[in-house]
C-alpha cells in the first residue's frame, strides 16, 4: 500500500472542511486544523495544553470529549454563536498499537438543525390544527 507523504497529510489536514483537532492519550492538544480554529473562535493552536485550558470559553465542548472516547453526538456552541456541530471522536493508535490518543472532527451542522426545528414547528402547528377540527377530514 502506498503511504502519504508528509505534505500530503498537511495538505488533507488545512484543507478539509470538518475541523479537526489531534489530541494525546492524556486528551492534551497537538494539533488543530484552521477549520476547527474557525468553529472554535481561536486564533491559534494551543499546542501541549489540555482540553480543559485550550477550551476553557467551551465547557461543553470539554465535558462531552472526556466523556464520550468514542462515537459521535452533536454539540451546540456557546452563545453568542449558539452554531451546531456534529462531533466524532476517533481513537488513535501509535506505532506500538497501543492507544496513542484522538482526533475530535467538528462538522458545522447549523443549516441542518435550523431547517429541523422549522420542521418540527411545522408538522406542530399542522397537528394543531388538524386536532381542533370540529368537522372531519378525509384525506
Amino acid at each position: 500500500m502506498h503511504h502519504l507523504s508528509a505534505a500530503h497529510h498537511a495538505t488533507i489536514f488545512a484543507k478539509l472542511d470538518q475541523g479537526v483537532i489531534a489530541l494525546d492519550a492524556a486528551l492534551r492538544v497537538g494539533a488543530i486544523n484552521d477549520a476547527a480554529l474557525r468553529f472554535l473562535n481561536m486564533d491559534a493552536t494551543p499546542e501541549g495544553a489540555t482540553i480543559s485550558e485550550a477550551f476553557a470559553h467551551w465547557p461543553r465542548l470539554v465535558q462531552v470529549i472526556e466523556a464520550l472516547a468514542t462515537g459521535a453526538t452533536e454539540i451546540m456552541a456557546p452563545e453568542p454563536a449558539a452554531r451546531h456541530f456534529a462531533l466524532q471522536m476517533v481513537p488513535v493508535e501509535n506505532e506500538a498499537q497501543e492507544h496513542g490518543g484522538y482526533i475530535v472532527l467538528l462538522q458545522e451542522i447549523t443549516d441542518r438543525k435550523h431547517a429541523e426545528q422549522a420542521r418540527d414547528r411545522a408538522n406542530a402547528h399542522y397537528r394543531a390544527l388538524v386536532e381542533s377540527m370540529v368537522d372531519g377530514v378525509l384525506l
